[in-house]
């Protein structure tokens, strides 16, 4: 099997959901609020959406990563 391989985590979430999912796992008394893209000052171009196709992946291996929520939990925790 040859190529480049983008991997990642099962399950998809944005920025916002990734943060918050790390305030909920810390148990932190805090809050976040969403913004547009648009809204944040970056010179960079970014698609609306870009998660991962992981079937080649899954495919050549014949598994699949744990979900992200699994390994965040995992990590935070180290």
């Amino acid at each position: 099997c040859y190529g480049i391989y983008h991997i990642a985590n099962q399950g998809e979430c944005s920025w916002f959901d990734f943060a918050q999912e790390i305030i909920k796992i810390k148990d932190w008394d805090t809050q976040i609020l969403p913004i547009k893209a648009a809204e944040y000052p970056s010179c960079v171009i970014r698609p609306a959406y870009s998660g991962f196709n992981m079937l080649a992946f899954q495919n050549i291996t014949g598994s699949a990563l744990r979900h992200y929520k699994e390994a965040l939990i995992e990590y935070l925790g180290d």
